[in-house]
């Protein structure tokens, strides 16, 4: 290594769900020395999305909002839609 740095590689599963998500994040966090910070984010995500699903059961299937989740990939740039059946699906059900 130059400098005699030494380089460490960890890689994190994304998962494939809404937990997923929470796990990476906390898993993050607790990498990164900054669990509490991690833990407050979990928890308001998951505090903001007891609303939006309160708020969306109040709404006739038919009024719903129709939503395309995008991903902007940070290695090559690429913009696509997600797939059905994925956590973004998971989301918005």
């Amino acid at each position: 290594m130059p400098n005699g740095l030494a380089r460490s590689v960890v890689t994190m599963d994304p998962g494939d769900s809404i937990e997923g998500a929470e796990a990476l994040m906390l898993r993050l966090g607790d990498y990164l020395g900054r669990h509490d910070a991690a833990a407050q984010i979990v928890a308001g995500w998951k505090r903001d999305m007891e609303e939006t699903l309160r708020t969306a059961e109040r709404r006739p299937p038919d009024k719903r909002p129709s939503v395309r989740i995008m991903h902007f990939g940070q290695i090559a740039n690429d913009y696509l839609g997600l797939a059905p059946k994925g956590p973004a699906e998971q989301i918005l059900e």
